[in-house]
């Protein structure tokens, strides 16, 4: 009897551990997040605001928030987060910081960056768990494998050949010649980037090959931020942060011993089942054209839709003389000033545009409003194989 009692204790003891390992790994976690949240925010500080001169497009025309309303909620975004590295579990600065951020994406669809929706993820899983540290720290793995699952398979398409894999990696970082680029071997070597990146987030569910998945796609990752950070073409420094942070989370999460190994079955109970859905099922109707693309973690994936200006008017050239770019790859303008909005959004508020043609179809109402004399020519296209494009009209 007495031996029985022992081991009642000793296993007591053991759960009361592992709770405060869980919860004092799901605290380091939630401290962490703001920082790098906070960073992204001031990096694209105008992304926030209406005061620019790239189009605001709000989900619906009655979500339009007037100026101030735009200052506020990000003004208090900003202090809610540094709150949140203070009292990483509090409900009501959670709350308060899903309401923020939930009313401000609202009234811009570009705030919904790939980074915002997870972060914003992150804290409903909190809130969500707040009672049960090891869902948190579970949920968090979850959406972290999801991301990577569906952003390689994303990528098993020409555009990011073109784009991606040719443009950034193989010409601009590691700049090889034209002739070796064009090697079928080394051209097409990119989908063997696409396929790492699927199989071990994969990895990343099972105790067995978590560590190593997590030291590959660590390794992702450093080369990322080598390629477009300051040591490569210095390019889209918003998801720097965001880049950071993944390793560090997969660090922490995947590799320490002392942290939980992810077990799917801890995200059923409840309103967890909500993780599984929008993060399991919702991108994989990405395909059926249901889902929006980054919402469906189609990072870098090259395969998204592309707008651009062909500018004739004079007046209208001088207003977007910062944002005209020198060439016209794809022969698209014929001569006249060509105006990418994926530039114009990165020169003006580090961000780009959201690649949804809704939201391109509202910019472009918004330019003909603005310019109602103009007679600039708006083209919509995917790259689809070298110097090959299908131009987008009936979606």
């Amino acid at each position: 009897m007495n031996s029985t009692i022992i081991q009642k204790e000793k296993n007591s003891s053991t759960l009361l551990t592992s709770s405060r390992s869980g919860k004092e790994q799901a605290i380091l976690l939630i401290r962490l997040m703001p920082v790098f949240w906070l960073t992204a925010k001031i990096i694209g500080w105008k992304a926030w605001l209406k005061e620019r001169s790239f189009p605001v497009v709000p989900l619906f025309d009655w979500l339009d928030w007037p100026s101030p309303v735009h200052y506020i909620l990000f003004a208090a975004s900003l202090a809610l987060l540094l709150l949140l590295m203070l009292r990483p579990l509090n409900k009501a600065i959670l709350t308060a910081i899903f309401i923020t951020e939930i009313l401000s994406c609202l009234g811009d669809q570009t705030r919904w960056q790939p980074w915002e929706y997870q972060y914003l993820f992150t804290i409903l899983i909190c809130l969500l768990n707040r009672l049960n540290p090891q869902r948190i720290v579970t949920g968090i793995a979850f959406v972290m494998a999801a991301t990577y699952l569906y952003s390689g398979i994303g990528k098993f398409n020409d555009g990011y050949l073109v784009l991606v894999w040719d443009n950034i990696f193989l010409k601009k970082f590691f700049r090889l010649s034209e002739a070796a680029r064009q090697h079928s071997l080394v051209y097409n070597g990119g989908y063997i980037t696409a396929a790492i990146e699927s199989i071990f987030a994969v990895g990343l569910l099972f105790k067995k090959t978590q560590k190593l998945s997590a030291w590959v796609t660590m390794a992702m990752h450093a080369l990322i931020l080598l390629a477009i950070g300051p040591l490569g073409i210095n390019y889209n420094v918003i998801v720097w942060p965001w880049n950071v942070l993944m390793m560090v989370f997969l660090y922490n999460i995947f590799i320490l011993e002392s942290n939980y190994a992810a077990n799917i079955k801890d995200l059923w109970p409840g309103w967890n089942k909500l993780i599984l859905f929008c993060w399991g099922i919702l991108p994989g109707l990405n395909y059926l054209g249901v889902w929006d693309s980054y919402l469906s973690c189609r990072l870098y994936s090259g395969h998204l839709p592309q707008m651009v200006f062909c500018i004739k008017d004079s007046s209208e050239k001088a207003a977007m003389k910062p944002y005209i770019s020198s060439g016209d790859h794809y022969h698209l303008c014929d001569g006249e000033a060509l105006v990418n909005l994926q530039i114009w959004a990165m020169r003006e508020m580090n961000v780009p545009p959201y690649p949804e043609m809704r939201v391109y179809k509202k910019i472009e109402e918004q330019w003909r409003k603005k310019h109602p004399n103009g007679s600039s020519t708006i083209i919509y296209y995917r790259p689809i194989r070298q110097n090959e494009i299908e131009k987008i009209t009936g979606e």
